[in-house]
């Protein structure tokens, strides 16, 4: 029945989901060069009245359209059909929902993972609609297809310092198989310098925009996110509350609220005449009591990881261990992992490489089969909790667990059995 539905759509057709930024104008503009039929949709996904820039506290998103007549312009100006779809309750459920919680909470989840996953999800329910063939957009990342699995393949982008594969690591199949990635074999200055040349009337003024720090998360590092929570959660859940040093719970200041830290982060300053050490940084929280603990910022030394709600891309013989590489941020060096999976989509990562890094319960790594760029995904989970490695056996005498793959095997002979202490 899916094949049939698909041979009625215009074979040559494709939605390109745009923002008015240069990735998604560049990547609709070199399909239509390609011959593609081309339309154009952008999302709505925020109330104007919590990200206007008038309002006092308003959120940074790169996810919301900040003038939809100009991204209109932008498309009449290439000749494109544009539509505008009214995502804001969608938005609302299966994102910012999680983002107030996690900031409530006192966990780091992945926002920009489960934006890209709506908006996949939203670009293929718009195209079967208009009876488009492909999805597109401007993400550096990379699909291919296996002529023998039938599977088709998330990759990383050739341009590994841009690379966005770690956003899409949660989608599926029926993505996969109808979505055109233009973007996935050019580096990024060269994007630039098509959209440079591409002539169109606003480009000076917001094509060409936020051409760096492009991968950063939005909203959970947002200082005006607590204003939000407090427009989102029952007051109940927002107590007044104190930091406190996590050492030894020393008093440290009043604060209003715990809602307006995020774990990670420094430079503290509860009211304009009190001045914390810049060297402490937010480590954990608890809620109901309004309390936030903070310690010197260091790394921490990681030699396992619990992963929960593991998603695959891909079929995988998951009885056995699969070595990989895992990625905490788009933007992070590769780390060598061992990656076993347990039952209902948890997973236990055992850190190969020396390993130290601030991470913080909720946030997605994502895995791939090598580090070089253009690396084939696994898939991706969420952190529960990491810390060091140690194995009990029956007799319950510890040992630290090698990193030797032959000293492994012994052991695993043996039939000791795995205890991972955090």
């Amino acid at each position: 029945m899916e094949n049939e539905a698909l041979s009625k759509l215009n074979q040559q057709s494709v939605l390109v989901s745009v923002s008015g930024r240069i990735e998604s104008m560049v990547a609709l503009y070199l399909l239509k060069k390609q011959g593609y039929k081309c339309m154009a949709v952008s999302f709505e996904f925020h109330g104007k009245e919590h990200l206007t820039k008038g309002e006092k506290h308003h959120l940074n998103s790169r996810c919301q359209i900040e003038d939809i007549y100009i991204v209109k312009t932008l498309c009449e100006e290439l000749e494109i059909p544009f539509f505008v779809v009214d995502a804001r309750e969608a938005f609302k459920a299966k994102v910012m929902e999680f983002v107030v919680s996690s900031r409530i909470n006192g966990s780091m989840i992945s926002p920009c993972v489960l934006c890209n996953q709506l908006k996949m999800e939203l670009l293929l329910d718009k195209a079967n609609k208009l009876n488009a063939r492909y999805i597109s957009s401007g993400h550096y990342a990379k699909v291919t297809h296996s002529q023998s699995t039938g599977e088709y393949y998330l990759h990383s982008a050739v341009d590994s310092k841009h690379d966005q594969s770690h956003f899409l690591s949660m989608m599926k199949q029926a993505h996969l198989e109808r979505v055109i990635f233009p973007l996935a074999d050019m580096r990024r200055e060269d994007v630039l310098k098509i959209g440079e040349g591409m002539g169109l009337k606003f480009s000076n003024d917001y094509v060409l925009k936020d051409t760096n720090q492009i991968y950063q998360e939005c909203f959970v590092r947002d200082e005006n996110l607590g204003f939000f929570v407090e427009k989102m959660a029952p007051r109940a859940l927002l107590p007044e509350g104190e930091i406190l040093n996590e050492a030894d719970s020393r008093f440290v200041a009043s604060i209003e609220g715990g809602h307006h830290y995020y774990l990670g982060q420094t430079k503290l300053r509860p009211a304009p005449n009190i001045n914390i050490d810049k060297d402490l940084m937010v480590v954990k929280k608890q809620f109901l009591k309004g309390q936030v603990f903070v310690a010197p910022g260091r790394d921490k030394l990681y030699q396992a990881l619990t992963l929960e709600h593991f998603q695959f891309l891909n079929k995988l013989d998951q009885t056995k261990p699969c070595k990989c590489y895992m990625r905490t941020t788009p933007e992070a060096k590769p780390v060598e992992v061992r990656l076993q999976f347990k039952n209902n989509q948890v997973a236990v990562i055992e850190i190969i490489d020396e390993f130290k890094a601030q991470l913080y319960p909720g946030m997605t790594f994502s895995f791939y089969y090598k580090k070089t760029p253009g690396a084939k995904l696994i898939g991706s989970g969420v952190l529960v909790s990491g810390g060091e490695l140690e194995i009990e056996d029956r007799i319950y005498n510890k040992q630290s667990l090698p990193h030797d793959d032959e000293e492994l095997a012994k052991i695993r002979a043996k039939k000791l059995e795995m205890d991972f202490k955090f």
